[in-house]
Parts: C-alpha cells; structure tokens; sequence
C-alpha cells in the first residue's frame, strides 16, 4: 500500500511532459556562401502537427528585410506559398552586394488552425551567410 501512494505521489509530482509544438517555422539560406554579385535562395518553411493546418485564406505576411543581400522579395505572401502535405513553403532570391557577412531576417504573420479555431501567430528570424570576392576567370 505504501508504494503504491509512493508512486501515486510521484505521478502528481512528475511535471507535465512537454507537448509537441503546434508548428515549426525556420528561416535559412540554402547556399550560405554567395559570390558577390551572385543569387542565392532563401526559404522559410511552416510545417504545422498532424491536427493543424496553416491557412492560406487568412491574412498571412512574410516581410523581409536584409543586410548586404539585395531581395528579390520583400514581402511574400499566400500567392507565394507552395504545400506540399502540411509542410508550407515561402521562397526568394537575394544577391550579394557586399562582401562580408551578411544577413536576412523574417517578421512573419500567419493563423494556425485546427477544426474550430483559427489563432494568429507570429514569428521572427534571422539568418546569416557570407559574401565571398568573385572568382577571377581563368
């Protein structure tokens, strides 16, 4: 009996294990080198759980803003998603116009729904690459 109150007692002690997010959201650049002059892509991806979906038909912003990369974007929205199963894409050119480090970052608006309800989230990241010299022909 003792044990059982025992283990009874450390379930209602036990902290609560942690949910799986409603989403994921991430912001990168898929060549994190770029010559000067040259394009790159960057991509931010929404990948709600299996009980949420993204919705395209509520206001949704993507706006971007960077430092030594010249957009080709910067603002994308529902237009510019591409689904593929629950995992929602955005994407973009940017240039080099600095040699250097450089960066770009996302302040993004979007709803998360689930069968009933439909929440406004936002979200904010920032992703670094770096801007090499131009190659010399040879």
């Amino acid at each position: 009996m003792l044990a059982s109150l025992l283990s009874v007692a450390l379930l209602l002690g036990a902290p609560p294990a942690e949910a799986e997010p409603e989403y994921r959201f991430s912001l990168e650049a898929l060549s994190p080198e770029v010559e000067l002059g040259a394009f790159g892509t960057l991509r931010i991806v929404v990948e709600p759980r299996a009980d949420k979906k993204l919705n395209l038909k509520s206001p949704l912003r993507m706006e971007l803003d960077s430092e030594g990369l010249r957009l080709d974007k910067a603002l994308l929205g529902a237009a510019d998603a591409r689904e593929e199963d629950k995992r929602v894409t955005f994407e973009t050119r940017f240039e080099g116009t600095r040699q250097g480090p450089a960066s770009f970052s996302v302040r993004a608006v979007f709803f998360i729904c689930d069968e009933r309800v439909c929440e406004r989230r936002t979200e904010t990241r920032t992703a670094r690459v770096t801007v090499r010299p131009r190659s010399r022909p040879e």
